[in-house]
């Protein structure tokens, strides 16, 4: 695998070209400084949320904390399929422009990234800066304009331009002088300029290097600007301010960012360009710099093949904010513009799901990557499945930067194992397909098992957490078969209430509600509520809020029947809040709601025939009335009419107490 950073990024990258423009498809894999769960609460994803709703909260996420690493794994494929060449790069990121922005990270994303090796000060010192492209014709606008700050590159850049521009006077002027008496002059591009004219090269120190110059070219009694090699973007500033204020001269500085070489355009360079074209160029080269990393991600994606990736939806989101565009403001609009820019998107989380009987037979039940990529890099796996895979090999450029072991959670690592499962899975689900009817004693050309894919595969990426199957680019996401959410009220808590029976407390409830209402929800209460349900529930995923459209009510979300079921059974018990009776706006009542989730899911899995369910085996206990129980009830209010006047009365009170 390549390690690429800052120092060393224009020196790869016309290998990084290279590679890029010979894959057959690429595996991308994205590591941050925070995820939308680290956000503050109104930012937290919940299982309420909607796809639009939750893809708002991630953007602000993303403008939040950025990435700090970007992980490319472009494979080529070899003789029609035969075998797979991959090529992995990993580049730290870390954005320069503006210099003075600020960002977020959270606490828990760094000790993970710590704990896994992450290298911060490689970050910081030798990350590669990126722009997406709305951002850099914005700063190439603010450049041309001539108001452009150079501070925001670099603190300190403005006042060291400064500098070197009186260096440069001097220089040019001490040259002028010594050669006040040449008389041969080489051709220049205008020795007519109305400006500045050089008899001669010049060279202008830009570090104190402490190594030997030749002191007729060199002025050693300027005082150089920097204190260490300028940085690739800081050499691209310099030699475009000068070549704009001095469009008759040449300006190049010496591969180790050390000395600044000065001469006039020579006739045959003007042969070739204009004034105005030679600034541009340079204006070019400083955009190229300024757009860092996103100049390869926009060849990438130019390429139009597949890109793959594993659980990616965030990586999607960054990789379109941070090297593509801004963000549009409607999920809707995010789908159709990367779409536009991804025509063709896998992920192998989507496809291990699909694939999950398969792998559920062979022992996968997690469908982590570590996971997968664990089960099909094992030896056991080419005994178990009755097919071969084509090798993988790393490509020429690759330098391996990893020692023994598996080095998951490195943004390279994970994209060069999310490709190669992803090529496995092709053939597993393929063959699946086929119902062993293929012929797998050959290997296949990538093209066709993508095509006996895509159908299922393509264009479907993961929102965890939502009532969405997945993220379809395409269109609309398909609804998912999570349960409703259970409404809760308030208890009216009569230390004598428990002596009518649960139906009569639910009659004297029914009859208060008429009068006074239902008690509500006050955010005092909705704090020790979402404390004690989710301490209660543990593992189990819930979320709780209040009703925006019924005043008194709480939902409380689940996202599995079972959780349903352990949820409901619990608040029914429960001291000072007790569910609904009524059903809901799909006239099903708790145990209708669990039971049509467990029919889809026994649809899901081809199973179609129903299964009777005595009211033993319910897990939570209906409190529908039969007749027989209103006829008991109106007997005892019949019996009992004055106390229960009195009971009225009473709970009247106190409610409006």
């Amino acid at each position: 695998m390549a390690d690429v950073c800052n120092s060393n990024f224009r020196e790869w990258f016309p290998e990084l070209e290279k590679v890029i423009d010979g894959a057959a498809f690429f595996a991308i894999d994205l590591e941050f400084l925070g995820l939308p769960s680290s956000a503050r609460d109104d930012l937290v994803p919940t299982l309420f949320d909607e796809s639009d709703q939750r893809y708002r909260k991630i953007v602000q996420s993303v403008r939040r904390y950025p990435p700090c690493q970007l992980g490319i794994a472009a494979f080529t494929e070899k003789d029609d399929g035969a075998a797979y060449e991959v090529e992995s790069f990993a580049i730290p990121l870390f954005k320069r422009l503006p210099h003075k922005q600020v960002f977020s990270y959270s606490l828990s994303a760094v000790s993970f990234l710590a704990n896994n090796n992450f290298d911060f000060n490689k970050f910081i010192m030798e990350g590669v800066t990126y722009s997406n492209g709305r951002q850099t014709e914005d700063m190439k606008k603010e450049i041309l304009s001539g108001g452009i700050d150079y501070d925001i590159f670099e603190d300190g850049l403005e006042h060291r331009l400064q500098i070197l521009k009186i260096n440069f006077q001097r220089a040019a002027q001490n040259a002028i002088r010594l050669s006040q008496h040449t008389v041969h002059r080489s051709p220049t591009a205008r020795s007519s300029h109305t400006g500045l004219q050089l008899p001669h090269p010049i060279l202008i120190e830009l570090v104190r290097s402490g190594e030997y110059i030749d002191t007729d070219t060199v002025d050693q009694t300027m005082h150089p600007p920097w204190d260490r090699a300028l940085s690739p973007l800081e050499k691209a500033v310099v030699e475009y301010v000068f070549t704009n204020d001095h469009r008759h001269l040449e300006f190049s500085i010496s591969h180790d960012g050390t000395l600044l070489y000065v001469a006039e355009l020579p006739v045959l360079t003007l042969l070739h360009y204009s004034e105005e074209e030679w600034v541009e160029e340079k204006l070019e080269k400083l955009l190229h710099e300024i757009s860092g990393v996103s100049e390869i991600v926009k060849r990438m994606l130019g390429r139009k093949v597949p890109i793959v990736g594993h659980n990616s939806f965030l990586d999607l989101v960054y990789l379109y904010e941070c090297f593509v565009d801004d963000l549009p403001d409607s999920y809707e609009d995010w789908k159709a513009a990367t779409r536009k820019e991804m025509p063709t998107v896998f992920d192998t989380k989507i496809m291990a799901c699909l694939l999950k009987n398969q792998l559920s037979e062979n022992g996968v039940t997690d469908h982590s990557l570590k996971t997968l990529g664990a089960f099909f890099e094992s030896p056991s796996c080419g005994q178990i499945l009755p097919f071969s895979y084509p090798p993988i090999s790393e490509g020429p450029c690759s330098q391996y930067i990893f020692g023994v072991g598996e080095h998951f959670h490195n943004a390279a690592f994970d994209a060069r194992v999310t490709g190669s499962i992803f090529v496995k899975m092709l053939y597993l689900y393929a063959f699946t397909k086929s119902a062993g009817h293929g012929d797998f004693s050959r290997l296949w050309q990538l093209r066709k098992l993508i095509f006996a894919c895509r159908n299922d595969f393509a264009n479907r990426v993961p929102i965890p957490l939502i009532d969405y199957l997945h993220c379809y680019l395409p269109g609309a996401d398909p609804h998912g078969h999570r349960p409703a959410a259970l409404r809760v009220r308030k208890r009216r808590r009569w230390p004598w209430i428990g002596l009518l029976g649960g139906k009569t407390e639910k009659i004297v409830d029914a009859v208060v509600d008429r009068i006074v209402g239902l008690q509500k929800f006050t955010p005092a209460d909705m704090i020790p509520l979402r404390g004690e349900l989710k301490r209660e529930m543990g593992a189990f995923r819930i979320d709780v809020k209040r009703s925006e459209e019924e005043e008194g009510i709480v939902l409380v979300a689940t996202n599995t029947p079972k959780t349903f079921a352990r949820v409901a059974r619990y608040l029914a018990a429960h001291k000072w809040i007790r569910p609904m009776d009524e059903k809901n706006s799909q006239n099903a009542s708790w145990e209708e709601l669990l039971m049509g989730s467990e029919e889809m899911k026994r649809r899901r899995k081809g199973q179609r025939r129903r299964r009777k369910t005595t009211g033993e085996n319910l897990s939570i206990s209906l409190c529908e009335e039969t007749p027989e129980d209103r006829l008991g009830t109106i007997a005892l209010l019949t019996a009992g009419v004055t106390s229960s006047l009195f009971i009225i009365g009473t709970v009247i009170y106190w409610s409006r107490v």
